[in-house]
């Protein structure tokens, strides 16, 4: 498919057969077009290194990628399945050289020639996760200026412009071409077509290997399937498609051509999705009629990791027996017919746009040349910011309202003493005040951080194009800010030097934003998120303001701080404006009687300052007369410590600065966005963790947005990691997790009586896992009510498996096999901490309530009858408590302590889930009790209402520590 002809075939079902003919330029070699790329990829392995403390040495290493194998050819779709946590993104980011050649092992070949990382930029493209625009860019001005950076400068307009035409066409977005992109803010285009766009930007260029990491994810299925639907038409336009997905629909299985299945870094199946079926089947685990093949298989899997003993290991043992039978007839039919120079050649002349070079000497690092690239970046950043005109226009009335208010406030100032003080504290808020208003470029350069981020990783432009193009583009800008500023300012002060003071001032004004830009700019570079960005910003420009030499002289400043006075950017331009001000040795400020202003004689009558300046002339044998000039500008910058440099030297500095900090704004780029993966493995150890809370016992119909729903009741949720037939909640407040764990232990959900339970796992490197206690305020103990410690290492008598459900001490709730107890004094309606405000019901169970205390005081019992009868029975006595029976709703009554045999305990088997859980408890023996007619008997558990005392036929779920 040339591009001239893109418009004819852009639906992707006129693709080249296998019958066609194209002479490539090989002499007179003729061969057919049939799967012409081939990329394998042989025993890929990648760990990494996981410490055990911080400051100590390598403990072991985590594996993320063990032996994978498999290759993917032109014209088909292999997807990367698995749970969360599988090796489906370390996969891809392997294949796509993301990841440092020095940690990954194993060898990638296209048509069985080593890739090398420069040829890889060039004929391949990699899709993100994340869809990275322009908001206020239409879907087709987005492409067009991705052609014209991806696409070399040989072709001519009119061709790129096809180019970009006959892709909208094939990736169905021709009915929002004119559509703006849009964000929080602003309406643009739908999720699916968003995706879609950014899987436009990328294969721009028509590359022949494509990576996408998740191109599904947050969409619909209709949209999804949509999205797959394109991938098929790239693919089957001379492209090796490779993605990652999470869990496929029916109808995209039957587009794809490839399925890999990975478990903890291991290949579990490798082969088509026809095959599916047989292969589990051999396994033992036949897939169902009328089921989703990989649901199913993911459920295997997961059941398998969690449930086996010895996880997948299996299952990936007759992956490699079953590939190996397979393996004689692959062989045979699937060697490829080119070298990877003949392929790229034929590629060429089939109309896909790569480079011509077939060998990486002759490979142009970048498509275009440093001036177009700096003219197409300037382009594309002032046509998205003429479409958002009130950001300028904000910061614009800020700069106004500021020189308003300055102008009113100083206005005409004098030549006396009182308006020296008040020009130097006018030259001081204004320069600041040009350095605080540039804060605004944090977020406009973390917008475009990661769009930056992605458009490099594939030499789309160069980072130095990137730098000066943004440079350029501030310039116009920030002299429309300067001169109105300078304009409401200078004259209304009543500011000296006339016009060329006036220049001086504006260029001085001008100055300082571009060196308050650069250096916010760089800022911009280093910090994560906005928020970080604004407080160091702010925090630094006080003390830049505060060394300055307005606050304290530079003679004044200690030695040891000296130094941050000379690196100030408020420095000179504040000295420059009073150089400015303040040079001209004719111009007097201090005449004769002005100098007792300020002082206690400045309030005495004209006659006595004049016999003062009598006295004071005969003692210093100088005639001081009432006109006579006692400081002049000079004298004033020699009091302000400014005498060593010039007003034009202060003007270069600031210059020289902004070029400073734009100058390592490049480093930054440079250094801090490799688009090279990095792993930080979090290690943990097999104490509690109060913030996470295990979840067992789950129905199967449960899924993870029925969770969220459940347990955000109770507090904020950071994660929800669902498994087969459990899951992890993990809570930003170990509060809210003990509010959740105690609530809705033992209670029937979707058919099902849950089981939740704090999980083992505590962070290495956290507060509680070096033993420091929670911060203050945020982690009170559950047993005594005091910040500054964790339950386990509380010292209070009262000891926090003290059982919530019969009061007594020695086990838990869930191991309870007392009637719960009653209480007259308080409500069943557990309070929230005071921090939240306000109070929420606490249900135990159906009909059945309890409450807790974080009081340190021991809570005193007393027993609530259930009804009229049974409180006139006299069989009942104090010491016994009463529920409703479930089955027949008569009262029952059971004697309030079980009969524990405290000198010789029996050892109970353990799951690994909780070392407390009893997985078969003896609940045989209970003390005889008398029933409502008076006789005795020894009740059954399950006539208790408790949820908890109910027999299971099948075991606990058994879980061993959870390393995510």
């Amino acid at each position: 498919m040339r591009v001239d002809d893109a418009h004819s075939d852009v639906s992707g079902n006129n693709t080249p057969t296998d019958n066609r003919v194209v002479d490539v330029g090989l002499g007179s070699t003729s061969l057919p077009l049939s799967n012409p790329f081939v990329l394998s990829f042989t025993n890929l392995s990648y760990s990494v290194k996981v410490r055990k403390k911080w400051g100590k040495k390598v403990e072991n290493s985590k594996v993320l990628l063990n032996n994978i194998s498999g290759e993917a050819r032109e014209g088909e779709i292999m997807a990367v399945l698995g749970a969360s946590g599988s090796g489906k993104s370390t996969l891809i980011d392997a294949l796509a050289n993301r990841i440092s050649k020095e940690s990954l092992k194993g060898s990638i070949t296209l048509n069985g020639e080593t890739l090398e990382s420069k040829l890889l930029r060039v004929i391949s493209a990699y899709v993100m996760q994340d869809d990275l625009l322009f908001p206020m860019l239409t879907v087709e001005e987005t492409l067009m200026f991705s052609a014209e950076f991806r696409l070399p400068r040989s072709l001519s307009k009119k061709k790129k412009k096809a180019r970009v035409q006959a892709l909208i066409d094939q990736l169905g977005l021709r009915k929002a071409a004119q559509t703006v992109i849009g964000d929080e803010g602003h309406r643009g285009v739908s999720g699916g077509e968003r995706r879609r766009v950014s899987i436009g930007t990328d294969i721009i260029h028509d590359p022949i290997v494509l990576f996408l990491d998740e191109p599904t994810s947050g969409l619909d299925s209709t949209s999804a399937f949509m999205v797959v639907k394109v991938l098929q038409r790239i693919a089957q336009s001379g492209s090796i498609v490779i993605m990652s997905i999470h869990q496929p629909s029916y109808r995209i299985m039957n587009l794809l051509d490839r399925l890999i299945f990975l478990s903890r870094g291991n290949t579990v199946y490798n082969g088509s999705p026809s095959s599916l079926p047989r292969f589990f089947a051999e396994f033992g685990h036949p897939i169902p009629e009328n089921e989703n093949k990989t649901e199913f298989a993911l459920d295997l899997i997961r059941e398998l990791e969690e449930n086996s003993h010895g996880g997948t290991k299996a299952l990936v043992e007759f992956n490699k027996q079953w590939q190996a039978r397979r393996k004689p007839r692959t062989i045979i039919t699937r060697k490829p017919n080119f070298s990877l120079k003949e392929a790229i050649i034929a590629s060429i002349s089939r109309g896909k746009l790569v480079s011509g070079a077939t060998n990486e000497s002759s490979l142009p690092d970048f498509a275009n040349p440093f001036w177009i690239e700096i003219i197409v970046i300037a382009k594309r950043s002032i046509t998205n910011s003429k479409r958002m005109p009130e950001l300028f226009a904000i910061r614009l009335g800020a700069v106004l309202i500021t020189g308003f208010i300055l102008a009113t406030m100083f206005w005409q100032l004098d030549d006396s003493p009182k308006g020296i003080q008040e020009r130097l504290g006018f030259f001081a808020f204004a320069m600041s005040t040009t350095f605080y208003t540039c804060a605004e470029a944090i977020p406009v350069f973390l917008q475009e951080k990661y769009i930056f981020m992605r458009e490099t990783a594939y030499n789309a432009y160069r980072r130095s194009s990137y730098v000066l193009a943004q440079s350029l583009i501030s310039i116009p800008s920030l002299i429309i800010l300067s001169i109105t500023f300078a304009g409401t300012t200078f004259f209304s002060v009543g500011l000296a030097g006339g016009s060329a003071g006036f220049f001086f001032f504006f260029l001085t004004i001008l100055a300082s934003f571009w060196a308050g830009s650069s250096f916010v700019t760089f800022l911009s570079g280093i910090v994560p998120h906005v928020m970080l960005g604004f407080t160091i910003v702010v925090a630094i420009l006080a003390y830049f303001l505060l060394f300055s030499g307005f606050f304290i002289s530079k003679n004044r400043i200690p030695l040891y701080w000296l130094w941050f006075h000379y690196i100030s950017l408020v420095k000179y331009p504040y000295e420059g404006v009073l150089r400015n001000e303040f040079d001209d040795p004719n111009k007097c400020f201090v005449r004769g009687v002005q100098m007792f202003d300020g002082s206690p004689l400045g309030t005495a009558s004209e006659a006595m300052k004049l016999k003062l300046l009598e006295s004071m002339s005969g003692v210093l044998g100088v005639n001081i007369s009432g006109s006579t000039c006692v400081t002049t500008g000079k004298d004033l910058l020699v009091q302000q410590g400014i005498s060593d440099i010039s007003k034009w030297d202060c003007l270069w500095i600031i210059v020289g600065w902004g070029i400073f900090f734009r100058v390592l704004f490049y480093f930054t780029l440079l250094l801090g966005s490799k688009n090279k993966r990095s792993f930080k493995m979090r290690r943990y150890d097999d104490r509690y963790c109060h913030t996470r809370l295990y979840v067992g016992r789950i129905s199967s119909r449960t899924r993870t947005r029925d969770l969220e729903r459940l347990f955000s009741r109770y507090g904020r949720i950071l994660d929800v990691d669902m498994k087969r037939d459990y899951a992890f909640v993990d809570f930003s407040d170990p509060r809210d997790a003990d509010d959740a764990r105690y609530s809705l232990d033992g209670r029937d959900f979707d058919g099902s009586r849950i089981v939740v339970e704090f999980a083992r796992g505590v962070p290495r490197g956290s507060r509680e896992y070096l033993g420091r206690g929670p911060p203050p305020g945020s982690g009170r103990c559950f047993n005594c009510g005091v910040d500054g410690h964790w339950a386990r290492d509380c010292k209070a008598e009262d000891w926090k498996n003290k059982c919530y459900r019969c009061g007594e001490r020695g086990h838990i709730e869930r191991n309870c096999r007392n009637s719960p107890r009653k209480l007259r004094s308080r409500s069943p309606i557990r309070s929230r901490s005071p921090r939240r405000g306000r109070s929420r019901g606490r249900s135990y169970s159906r009909g059945l309530s309890y409450s807790r205390s974080r009081s340190p005081v021991r809570r005193e019992h007393s027993f609530r009858l259930e009804s009229p009868e049974a409180e006139n029975s006299p069989s009942l006595s104090k010491g016994s408590i009463h529920s409703p029976s479930p089955r027949n709703g008569k009262l029952s009554a059971l004697q309030d302590e079980a009969d524990y045999d405290d000198h010789s305990p029996k050892e109970v088997n353990r799951s690994p889930a909780s070392p407390y859980r009893d997985e078969s408890p003896d609940r045989s023996r209970y003390r005889s009790s008398s029933d409502g007619n008076g006789r005795s008997r020894s009740p059954s558990v399950r006539e208790n209402n408790s949820p908890v005392d109910v027999e299971y036929d099948y075991p606990l779920t058994p879980r061993g520590s959870e390393s995510p």
